[in-house]
């Protein structure tokens, strides 16, 4: 089960979540997000980092023009784009950015949501991210019924995102070779249950997640 570690924009914490080895840091390039990371993150960190950590640049609406600049700015190796950005869109992103680059394209879940929209985006990228639908694109705490992913019949795998906590690891544990719906399930992306304050997370949780997250595996 991977991990993603997700609204990091300081130097000390990251260096510090950093040893704990997840396998992506995300970093946010969302302006109305109070984990906007643009004049806080150090690039020279950033691309420092142990080479098995992958970064990951969250995106909202971004022009591809933005994106490409920041990308080679702080040597991202990874986009999560959280926003509506169309299949063509990221068909042009993807032309510019190579086969192997990595894309993540994030959807607000939902008791209604759609999941037919999925399959134009499943040859572009590599995984799927389901969060919970708020108007803030992310990083609001609030967790969605998990049983609305029987609807997703695709075989891409995705992520788990969404008011993610300790508490919350057991549940999977029992549920992961139970619910088929968890079949492609590959990923698990925290934020704001791991902190103590936006951007600032809590290094104590953090270790304890990974390490309960790692006995998934």
């Amino acid at each position: 089960m991977y991990i993603k570690i997700c609204g990091l924009r300081e130097a000390s914490n990251i260096e510090m979540i950093s040893q704990l080895k997840p396998d992506f840091l995300g970093f946010i390039f969302y302006e109305k997000s109070p984990r906007y990371s643009i004049g806080i993150l150090s690039e020279k960190q950033i691309r420092a980092l142990p080479s098995e950590i992958v970064p990951v640049g969250v995106f909202v609406n971004e022009s591809e023009k933005n994106i490409l600049s920041i990308i080679k700015r702080f040597g991202l190796r990874g986009v999560q784009l959280h926003g509506n950005e169309s299949a063509e869109f990221i068909l042009n992103l993807r032309k510019d950015l190579g086969a192997d680059f990595l894309i993540m394209k994030a959807f607000g879940i939902h008791s209604g949501f759609d999941f037919q929209i999925l399959e134009s985006y499943y040859p572009l990228v590599q995984y799927l991210l389901f969060d919970t639908k708020t108007e803030v694109h992310g990083g609001s705490g609030k967790k969605f019924e998990w049983d609305i992913l029987e609807k997703y019949t695709g075989s891409l795998p995705y992520f788990l995102s969404g008011g993610i906590g300790i508490e919350d690891i057991p549940n999977l544990q029992s549920d992961l070779g139970i619910k088929p719906y968890f079949k492609n399930l590959v990923g698990l992306d925290m934020n704001s249950q791991l902190e103590d304050s936006p951007a600032k997370k809590n290094i104590l949780k953090v270790k304890d997640a990974i390490e309960r997250i790692k006995k998934l595996n």
